[in-house]
């Protein structure tokens, strides 16, 4: 998991754009990370944002984190694993 540190460098990078929740998934979420292993972030925002705005988010917190991100809306899972992502997520940011 996370340090607090970082769980609030990710909320703070996704305040700006009202978060409802923001959660981590995958091996982050389950304490199997590795050295190499990604960060996967689940998000549901207030209000939509654009393609390059998701992307400049990514890469913002990529350069804060020092880690590969994976930003995911809960609008935008994947219908063949959103059931597993939803399981496993760990929320640390509900309004």
């Amino acid at each position: 998991m996370l340090t607090k540190s970082q769980q609030n460098i990710i909320i703070e990078t996704l305040k700006p754009f009202h978060p409802k929740r923001i959660g981590l998934f995958g091996s982050v979420a389950r304490n199997e990370e590795t050295a190499s292993s990604d960060i996967d972030i689940l998000f549901s925002l207030q209000n939509p944002i654009g393609l390059f705005t998701l992307s400049d988010l990514q890469f913002e917190l990529e350069q804060k984190l020092h880690k590969k991100v994976d930003l995911v809306s809960e609008n935008g899972l994947n219908k063949f694993i959103k059931e597993r992502v939803l399981r496993e997520v760990k929320y640390i940011y509900e309004e």
